[in-house]
């Protein structure tokens, strides 16, 4: 049993007292707020007869649950037979799978049937009817666009719908933030006729590409770097295509899973407090044709021998230590590496080749005038600005999601020899709060980089040990 003073909710409450945003909001409105704060969620019978659409309506509730424990469901969800399969829970149908979802990744859950008396503080939608709603189109998502119905896609694509459960989720904690009485537009302004592509990750194109999500993906051999917050999120989209991925993944990390940890990974509960992150991993795709195993090490102990029998490491590795982990990584010259992060209110994927464009460690090389945004970036979680300049990462989880998502698009897309095409050069940052501020861009490589990657005797070592020719 969680302590109710650790709950996720206890945490963003105290971080909200502490943070500019608030100013002089009384401690009693914000407590008020929280308790008072309700949701419904819709989805009509034919979407929640689709794969696309349960994953999007159960992922809301996996995401929203860890802030809001008020939440309302439509009692016909008990009569709509449960079509996906889940890391954790899962019943015969819909609306039982949502309440169980709700119970494990909150410690004081409040689920209930919505009747026509239920006032609630706002609602969302998969497809249209809320005054948030949310769809997807295989890798395109809408989010609060006009003739949603028309937008939608029966194709199940996973990337596309756990990215619009994200973003969806983003939309309901703004409405948190307004009931609290917070109004920075930068927060709380609605997002409004947006579609975003987890393929080219364009914003508002006419004509976005969307090809089929494949039948069957090689990954080859994966390390995960790390199984945090943001490496959560990679896991829970690749959970979907388990049975679509071949090859096999290792999964690195030497801590266990805390209370705090359980409020904001997405792929953890509060049952798994206690148990080795990397071996909850384990567990999860145990019997699939994409096997992962764990490795309960650090980061810092793998020498670039252990390195170099893996195709791709995606990095979830956080700044402890100013960037100990991920530098030490990049120094181990790994033949390619995906690297998910998060900051304030971005998210941001890197698609990284030793040989073309910045490294990891030109990205996180420590530098006197950058010494100060390197201890700021912290890893898994919005991030709010305290008195004095402080920051913290509040127990939030659709941010670290959204980057593990995306990071798993990556990984997906470069392992198909048709999708390789649609694969990150170099370099990609959204903003939750204002997803238009979208920027896909290549970041050249740092004359101070501390991995050296500019140097030919650095990029012939590299080329030398993965028998490429410059």
């Amino acid at each position: 049993m969680v302590d109710p003073k650790e709950s996720s909710i206890s945490r963003i409450k105290i971080l909200i007292r502490e943070s500019d945003i608030a100013g002089s909001i009384a401690d009693d409105r914000i407590d008020s707020a929280f308790d008072k704060f309700s949701l419904v969620l819709y989805i009509s019978k034919e979407l929640a007869s689709t794969r696309s659409g349960q994953l999007m309506f159960v992922s809301c509730v996996n995401l929203i649950g860890r802030f809001c424990q008020n939440m309302f469901f439509e009692e016909h969800l008990q009569r709509i037979a449960l079509k996906i399969s889940l890391p954790f829970g899962g019943k015969d149908n819909l609306l039982d799978t949502c309440f169980e979802v709700a119970k494990l990744v909150h410690s004081t859950p409040n689920p209930r049937i919505f009747t026509d008396n239920t006032d609630c503080t706002t609602s969302l939608s998969i497809g249209p009817g809320g005054e948030i709603s949310i769809s997807c189109n295989g890798w395109i998502v809408h989010l609060n666009c006009e003739n949603t119905e028309s937008l939608w896609s029966p194709h199940f694509n996973p990337i596309g719908a756990l990215a619009a459960s994200c973003l969806g989720a983003v939309e309901v904690f703004k409405k948190l933030l307004i009931s609290i009485g917070i109004h920075d537009p930068r927060l709380v302004d609605r997002t409004m006729n947006l579609s975003f592509s987890t393929l080219t990750y364009s914003v508002n194109e006419i004509h976005p590409l969307n090809p089929s999500f494949p039948e069957a993906v090689s990954l080859g051999k994966v390390l995960f770097a790390g199984c945090g917050a943001v490496n959560n999120g990679t896991f829970y989209a690749l959970y979907q295509v388990k049975d679509v991925c071949r090859g096999s993944g290792v999964a690195l990390d030497d801590q266990k899973i805390t209370a705090s940890n359980a409020e904001r990974y997405v792929l953890t509960t509060h049952s798994n407090v206690g148990v080795h992150k990397a071996e909850l991993v384990e567990l999860a795709f145990a019997n699939s044709s994409f096997p992962i195993k764990s490795l309960p090490i650090s980061i810092e102990t793998l020498t670039s021998e252990g390195i170099s029998e893996y195709d791709i490491v995606v990095s979830g590795l956080d700044n402890r230590n100013n960037n100990a982990g991920r530098l030490h990584l990049q120094k181990l010259l790994p033949k390619r590496i995906i690297h998910a992060a998060t900051q304030m209110y971005d998210v941001s994927i890197a698609n990284l080749n030793f040989l073309d464009g910045a490294c990891l460690g030109c990205l996180f090389s420590p530098r006197q005038a950058q010494v100060k945004l390197v201890d700021d970036i912290l890893c898994g979680g919005v991030v709010l600005q305290l008195r004095e300049n402080e920051k913290v990462a509040a127990s939030i989880s659709f941010v670290s999601a959204l980057s593990g998502v995306l990071a798993a698009s990556e990984l997906l897309k470069y392992s198909h020899n048709e999708l390789r095409k649609y694969s990150l050069r170099n370099y990609f940052s959204i903003r939750t709060t204002s997803p238009r501020f979208a920027e896909t861009f290549f970041r050249r490589k740092d004359g101070n980089c501390i991995a050296m990657c500019d140097e030919p005797f650095r990029q012939n070592a590299f080329s030398k040990k993965y028998e490429l020719v410059l």
